[in-house]
């Protein structure tokens, strides 16, 4: 999937209260995360209870969702000073009689902790914990919400309050539906398309799991008696419903990352005992309890002397053990190397080139010569999957007869216009070497239709391009960085199933299994909007196929792009399974001849002809011959119909051109 860029902020007064002995400067503490792997974008002077305070602004990294909290940073700067960190009591929740009855209807939930309480007093936090979550430029609600914010921001780990005297019926995790509507707490209207994953209850929507609450069961300072839940989801389904819907909260951010479900019980604690010693409920439900905690992580064997060999350093054996330790690995000696197990929260950690890299990064890229090249064995082993992939597609594109280009990252603002059809915004370059080209590209489309107008000018008409490369974009303060792929092919006559063929082949031959194709929202403006489609593996978006517009000397052009991270996250889905694609859709074509005055028509007619035909029964549009006149042009347009038998079919094409 895409890697989205985040930044956490980090109190230097907290992190001094979670690392009591900790002596460094907040300046000292930016050079060390940035030398152990995070970027600091800078200190920020803050105060908090009117003293001053330092805040650090670092760069999340996409495989360490256990860093994205004050614990989780803290933890990291523990292990490299080796000091010992003060993290909070986990307190035993008391248990009450009644037990809460929740539903749960989707995979995707993979872990939920709820708890009712009543006659609690919200009202107004008190100033302590406004302070707290000043510093980090959050406005105080009410107390049971901050308690919920500040505990995410310590763990985490989000959760969600709802008011119990709003709901009706039982709540439940489920999928959309046949809701349609749903309004969040910023009074935003958003229309869901079924598939979303909702908490609910018997009347409607209460929230969008995992990202956002709705004004339904929305808490205020008048609530008395209140649902405290904190779930963990598949982190596909939480990044899918944020990108369809263009929302990015803080809860999405970090529950669209796999979130370890074995930190959950403790999260929840810490927050239950929170919302006790300042709420004061009166009366409490037992603790629902849904997923099972991982029993432990998978054993690692461990060659102490491969971090010498891959840093071209000395780092010792005592060295490495120690600082795997540091890390919360259980080391135990075993033959003439070690059995390391991860601590449950580093689920990234999965082979021995991990615990490589994580010994070499606590000792400090820094202290790698920078002539020293790593031992061959090694660099191999190394090699990212990613890179494998790139290749593996290059050779098979190579082997189909496309020719692959290389285009430039930054592009006119024009360019990204055409092409962009995902819900980002440009990313603007400072002082721009050339101010025709000012923003970073968010499709590799654009390059290959320039391609195409340097084989115009040399009459070339058939072309077979593609191109690998970065896209980039940006969601309100995220940023995101695609490797992707895309193909281009240019004709004579129209080829929609040739270009549809070459991706499905190369998707199967990866493995890659259970591929649709569902008509595309938003087209981007190069594309023909009745033959644009997102390409999918379950419900799982790895890209998009279409049928672009004629330009000047070609009218069928097909192109496809495919994101090179979420196909590396659908081959290792359980979710794509082993099924073999078939093609649900029956294909019937069927020709028009309209005369037109010119080619300037062509799309104005194309869009009359399909808002006149149902989405689910259009498969493609396109024009395939024209016959000059003296003051017009006839146009042969070539419909194609789908979930239609032949009769229907042609029903339907009379009734449109009678």
């Amino acid at each position: 999937m895409p890697i989205i860029i985040t930044t956490m902020k980090l109190a230097y007064s907290h992190l001094k209260e979670l690392i009591p002995t900790l002596k460094a400067s907040p300046e000292a503490v930016g050079e060390v995360l940035s030398l152990i792997g995070y970027m600091v974008d800078g200190v920020e002077k803050k105060k908090r209870g009117g003293k001053p305070d330092m805040v650090l602004s670092v760069e999340l990294r996409q495989n360490r969702p256990d860093c994205q909290s004050l614990i989780g940073l803290s933890r990291e700067l523990a292990a490299y000073y080796g000091l010992t960190l003060n993290l909070p009591k986990i307190k035993k929740i008391p248990t009450g009689k009644q037990s809460l009855k929740i539903g749960v209807e989707s995979k995707a939930v993979r872990a939920i902790r709820a708890l009712e309480v009543r006659g609690v007093k919200n009202g107004p936090s008190p100033k302590w914990l406004v302070e707290w979550l000043a510093v980090y430029d959050m406005k105080s609600i009410s107390l049971l919400v901050d308690i919920s914010n500040a505990v995410m921001l310590l763990t985490g780990y989000p959760s969600h309050i709802i008011d119990a005297d709003k709901l009706e019926g039982n709540l439940r995790w489920s999928e959309a539906g046949k809701h349609k509507n749903f309004t969040t707490l910023d009074g935003s209207a958003i229309a869901l398309s079924g598939k979303e994953l909702l908490i609910a209850d018997a009347s409607g929507p209460i929230a969008l799991a995992g990202i956002v609450g709705g004004t339904k069961a929305e808490v205020s300072l008048s609530t008395t008696n209140a649902i405290i839940e904190m779930a963990v989801y598949d982190p596909l389904v939480i990044r899918r419903d944020a990108r369809n819907l263009n929302i990015t909260t803080e809860a999405g951010i970090r529950l669209s990352r796999r979130l370890s479900v074995n930190g959950v019980d403790d999260a929840f604690a810490i927050l239950i005992d929170l919302i006790f010693s300042n709420a004061k409920p009166q009366s409490f439900s037992k603790v629902f309890q849904y997923g099972a905690l991982e029993k432990k992580s998978k054993a690692i064997v461990f060659d102490a002397t491969a971090p010498t060999s891959f840093a071209g350093v000395e780092i010792s054996e005592k060295k490495s053990i120690d600082l795997l330790k540091r890390l919360g690995c259980v080391v135990a000696k075993q033959g003439k190397g070690y059995k390391v197990v991860p601590p449950l929260f580093r689920e990234d950690l999965e082979e021995s080139e991990d615990l490589v890299e994580e010994v070499v990064r606590l000792v400090g890229f820094n202290t790698i010569p920078g002539d020293t090249v790593p031992a061959l064995m090694v660099t191999r082993n190394l090699t990212p999957v990613s890179i494998r992939l790139k290749e593996w597609l290059r050779d098979r594109m190579r082997a189909l007869g496309y020719d692959e280009i290389l285009s430039q990252p930054l592009v006119a603002r024009m360019a990204n216009e055409q092409t962009n059809y995902m819900p980002w915004q440009a990313i603007e370059t400072q002082n721009s070497v050339n101010e025709e080209f000012p923003v970073l590209r968010q499709s590799l489309l654009g390059g290959l239709l320039n391609q195409l107008e340097i084989y115009a000018k040399k009459d070339v008409a058939y072309a077979q391009i593609f191109e690998i490369g970065k896209i980039f974009g940006q969601e309100r303060k995220a940023y995101s960085e695609y490797d992707a792929m895309a193909a281009l092919l240019k004709t004579d006559k129209p080829s929609l199933h040739v270009v549809q063929s070459v991706l499905e082949s190369l998707l199967l031959s990866l493995g890659v299994a259970n591929i649709c194709f569902d008509a595309m929202a938003k087209a981007p403006m190069v594309a023909n909007p009745h033959a644009a489609w997102t390409v999918k593996t379950g419900d799982m978006s790895i890209g998009s196929l279409m049928a672009l517009k004629p330009v000047a000397g070609a009218e069928h052009i097909y192109a496809f792009e495919v994101y090179l991270e979420a196909l590396q996250m659908a081959l290792k889905s359980k979710k794509t399974g082993a099924a073999v694609y078939e093609l649900k859709n029956k294909i019937v074509a069927l020709d028009v001849t309209i005369e037109l005055k010119g080619y300037e028509q062509i799309a104005e007619k194309v869009a009359e002809i399909g808002s006149r035909i149902n989405e689910k029964n259009l498969w493609d549009i396109s024009v395939i011959d024209e016959f000059k006149l003296p003051n017009s042009v006839r146009y042969t347009f070539r419909i194609s119909y789908k979930d239609l038998s032949d009769q229907e079919a042609k029903e339907l094409h009379g009734k449109i051109f009678s």
